[in-house]
C-alpha cells in the first residue's frame, strides 16, 4: 500500500520548489488557526467559570 501510495505522491519532490505557494489555501489554514485559537480561548475560560463555581454546587448538593 505504501509504494502504491509512493507513486501516487512523490514523497521527495524535486520539481517545482522555487515555485510561490499557492494563495487559495494557505488563508484557509490562517482561518483554521484563528477559529482553533478563539475556540481554545473560549474553552479555557469556560473551565475557569466551572471551577470558581464548583464549590457552589457542591453546597447546593449537600444542603438537600
Amino acid at each position: 500500500m505504501l509504494k502504491w501510495f509512493e507513486k501516487l505522491v512523490d514523497p521527495y519532490p524535486t520539481k517545482g520548489l522555487d515555485e510561490p505557494l499557492p494563495t487559495r489555501f494557505f488563508p484557509f489554514v490562517g482561518n483554521l488557526r484563528k477559529a482553533y485559537a478563539l475556540t481554545y480561548s473560549y474553552l479555557f475560560f469556560l473551565q475557569q467559570v466551572l471551577q470558581a463555581l464548583k464549590p457552589y454546587f457542591f453546597q447546593r448538593l449537600d444542603n438537600s
